[in-house]
Protein backbone atom coordinates (compact mmCIF):
# COMPACT_ATOMS: atom_id res chain seq x y z
CA UNK A 1 0.00 0.00 0.00
CA UNK A 2 2.69 2.53 1.11
CA UNK A 3 6.20 2.77 2.44
CA UNK A 4 4.97 2.62 5.75
CA UNK A 5 4.36 -0.50 7.98
CA UNK A 6 1.03 -1.24 8.33
CA UNK A 7 -0.25 -3.26 11.02
CA UNK A 8 -3.42 -4.53 11.27
CA UNK A 9 -5.76 -5.67 13.44
CA UNK A 10 -8.10 -8.41 12.78
CA UNK A 11 -10.98 -9.00 15.02
CA UNK A 12 -13.87 -11.70 14.24
CA UNK A 13 -15.54 -14.53 15.28
CA UNK A 14 -15.05 -16.95 12.07
CA UNK A 15 -11.43 -18.98 12.15
CA UNK A 16 -11.97 -19.30 8.37
CA UNK A 17 -13.02 -15.87 7.33
CA UNK A 18 -9.82 -14.93 9.28
CA UNK A 19 -7.42 -17.06 7.85
CA UNK A 20 -8.71 -15.70 4.17
CA UNK A 21 -8.66 -12.26 5.34
CA UNK A 22 -4.80 -12.96 6.73
CA UNK A 23 -3.66 -14.21 4.08
CA UNK A 24 -4.77 -11.66 1.12
CA UNK A 25 -3.95 -8.67 3.64
CA UNK A 26 -0.28 -10.46 4.28
CA UNK A 27 -0.01 -10.79 0.44
CA UNK A 28 -0.31 -7.21 0.28
CA UNK A 29 2.63 -6.61 2.80
CA UNK A 30 0.31 -5.72 5.79
CA UNK A 31 1.21 -7.51 9.17
CA UNK A 32 -2.14 -8.51 10.96
CA UNK A 33 -2.50 -9.77 14.24
CA UNK A 34 -5.85 -11.57 14.11
CA UNK A 35 -7.61 -12.36 17.71
CA UNK A 36 -11.41 -14.32 17.98
CA UNK A 37 -11.65 -13.45 21.64
CA UNK A 38 -13.78 -10.43 22.00
CA UNK A 39 -12.82 -9.87 25.69
CA UNK A 40 -9.33 -9.34 24.85
CA UNK A 41 -9.24 -6.75 22.15
CA UNK A 42 -8.88 -3.73 23.76
CA UNK A 43 -6.18 -4.79 26.18
CA UNK A 44 -4.07 -6.24 22.98
CA UNK A 45 -4.81 -2.92 21.37
CA UNK A 46 -3.04 -1.09 24.21
CA UNK A 47 -0.35 -3.44 24.18
CA UNK A 48 -0.19 -3.72 20.12
CA UNK A 49 -1.22 -0.47 18.78
CA UNK A 50 -2.22 -1.14 15.73
CA UNK A 51 -2.15 1.02 12.52
CA UNK A 52 -6.15 0.38 11.95
CA UNK A 53 -8.36 -2.15 13.39
CA UNK A 54 -10.92 -4.56 11.16
CA UNK A 55 -13.61 -6.17 12.73
CA UNK A 56 -15.39 -8.84 11.74
CA UNK A 57 -18.01 -9.74 14.41
CA UNK A 58 -21.69 -10.53 13.88
CA UNK A 59 -22.15 -7.46 16.39
CA UNK A 60 -19.25 -5.22 16.86
CA UNK A 61 -21.28 -2.46 18.57
CA UNK A 62 -20.20 -2.85 22.32
CA UNK A 63 -16.29 -3.34 20.93
CA UNK A 64 -16.15 -0.08 18.96
CA UNK A 65 -17.72 1.21 22.01
CA UNK A 66 -15.19 0.16 24.15
CA UNK A 67 -12.35 1.33 22.13
CA UNK A 68 -13.28 4.62 21.42
CA UNK A 69 -14.24 5.28 24.91
CA UNK A 70 -10.52 4.31 25.47
CA UNK A 71 -7.75 7.21 25.25
CA UNK A 72 -5.07 5.33 24.14
CA UNK A 73 -7.31 3.19 21.77
CA UNK A 74 -9.23 6.06 20.55
CA UNK A 75 -7.49 7.47 17.70
CA UNK A 76 -6.95 4.08 15.79
CA UNK A 77 -9.02 3.86 12.90
CA UNK A 78 -11.79 1.25 12.70
CA UNK A 79 -13.43 -0.46 10.03
CA UNK A 80 -16.11 -2.60 10.45
CA UNK A 81 -17.60 -5.49 8.26
CA UNK A 82 -21.48 -5.87 8.41
CA UNK A 83 -23.57 -8.71 7.12
CA UNK A 84 -26.25 -8.40 7.28
CA UNK A 85 -25.66 -4.38 6.32
CA UNK A 86 -28.49 -3.26 6.70
CA UNK A 87 -29.49 1.05 7.28
CA UNK A 88 -29.35 0.90 11.33
CA UNK A 89 -26.40 -1.16 11.44
CA UNK A 90 -24.34 0.98 9.82
CA UNK A 91 -25.87 4.06 11.01
CA UNK A 92 -25.52 2.59 14.32
CA UNK A 93 -21.66 0.85 14.29
CA UNK A 94 -20.81 4.65 12.58
CA UNK A 95 -22.41 6.36 15.31
CA UNK A 96 -20.42 4.08 18.22
CA UNK A 97 -17.29 5.27 16.38
CA UNK A 98 -16.27 3.48 13.60
CA UNK A 99 -14.35 5.21 10.99
CA UNK A 100 -15.95 2.83 8.45
CA UNK A 101 -17.75 -0.04 7.60
CA UNK A 102 -18.43 -2.24 4.51
CA UNK A 103 -21.19 -4.52 3.43
CA UNK A 104 -20.61 -8.57 3.47
CA UNK A 105 -19.82 -10.24 0.94
CA UNK A 106 -17.57 -7.42 -0.30
CA UNK A 107 -14.59 -7.29 -3.06
CA UNK A 108 -10.63 -7.47 -1.94
CA UNK A 109 -10.04 -4.51 -3.65
CA UNK A 110 -12.46 -2.30 -2.23
CA UNK A 111 -11.43 -3.36 1.25
CA UNK A 112 -7.59 -2.45 0.30
CA UNK A 113 -9.43 0.79 -0.79
CA UNK A 114 -10.92 1.62 2.33
CA UNK A 115 -8.54 0.61 4.28
CA UNK A 116 -6.07 2.76 2.66
CA UNK A 117 -8.63 5.78 2.65
CA UNK A 118 -9.00 5.41 6.56
CA UNK A 119 -5.53 5.69 7.21
CA UNK A 120 -5.73 8.52 5.05
CA UNK A 121 -7.63 10.25 7.16
CA UNK A 122 -5.90 9.32 10.41
CA UNK A 123 -3.57 11.55 9.92
CA UNK A 124 -3.33 15.40 11.29
CA UNK A 125 -2.65 18.20 9.74
CA UNK A 126 1.18 17.49 9.79
CA UNK A 127 0.70 14.01 7.62
CA UNK A 128 1.53 12.44 10.82
CA UNK A 129 -0.31 9.35 11.70
CA UNK A 130 -3.30 9.93 14.55
CA UNK A 131 -2.30 6.36 16.01
CA UNK A 132 1.37 7.20 16.79
CA UNK A 133 -0.69 9.06 19.63
CA UNK A 134 -1.64 5.48 20.60
CA UNK A 135 1.85 4.41 20.75
CA UNK A 136 3.01 7.32 22.66
CA UNK A 137 0.17 6.63 25.42
CA UNK A 138 0.60 2.90 25.39
CA UNK A 139 3.95 3.18 26.40
CA UNK A 140 3.01 5.46 29.45
CA UNK A 141 0.45 3.05 31.14
CA UNK A 142 2.43 -0.14 30.28
CA UNK A 143 3.67 -1.73 33.62
CA UNK A 144 7.74 -1.98 33.36
CA UNK A 145 8.45 -5.87 32.77
CA UNK A 146 11.50 -6.00 35.27
CA UNK A 147 11.95 -3.79 37.79
CA UNK A 148 14.96 -1.52 38.33
CA UNK A 149 16.95 -2.11 41.50
CA UNK A 150 16.88 0.85 43.71
CA UNK A 151 20.31 1.97 44.34
CA UNK A 152 21.91 4.40 46.85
Amino acid sequence: MSGERITILLAGDSPSDLGKLTAALQAEKIEVLTINNRDSIVNLTRTEVPSLILLDFKSCFDICRMLKRNFVTEPIPILALLFPADEVDRVAVLELGADDCLAKPFSFRELTLRIRCSLNRARDNQGKARYKQSQYYSALTRRPSVSSPITD
